[in-house]
């Protein structure tokens, strides 16, 4: 997880990052991101769900609810238990006053 220190300010630099990864074919670099590993069964497939989420409709209209992170909470979850995000999800935590990947996972 040479990556766990990757920093977000605000939900749309996580869906930024998330392009630049898909982008560069980079599937290391993205779950390297996160803190808690992402199982090998699913890498793959999460990947290209995402790769396909962000060609039919762009990861901002699946994903993106705000603009910004609440200020009052210490965890954030982007995606969720849907068709329309094929159940992916995205947990983020903030430590101290920047937000990091938790874990990407499907929960089906």
């Amino acid at each position: 997880m040479a990556n766990s220190q990757i920093r977000f300010k605000t939900p749309v630099d996580v869906i930024l990052f998330v392009r630049e990864c898909l982008q560069a074919s980079d599937a290391d670099r993205l779950y390297g991101a996160a803190r808690e590993e992402t199982d090998e069964f699913w890498r793959q497939t999460i990947f290209d769900d995402l790769r396909c989420l962000d060609q039919t409709e762009s990861l901002e209209t699946v994903f993106l609810r705000e603009e910004r992170f609440p200020t009052n909470q210490t965890e954030y979850k982007m995606g969720g238990h849907s068709t329309r995000t094929r159940h992916l999800h995205l947990d983020l935590v903030r430590i101290n006053r920047t937000w990091r990947l938790k874990a990407i996972w499907k929960c089906r």
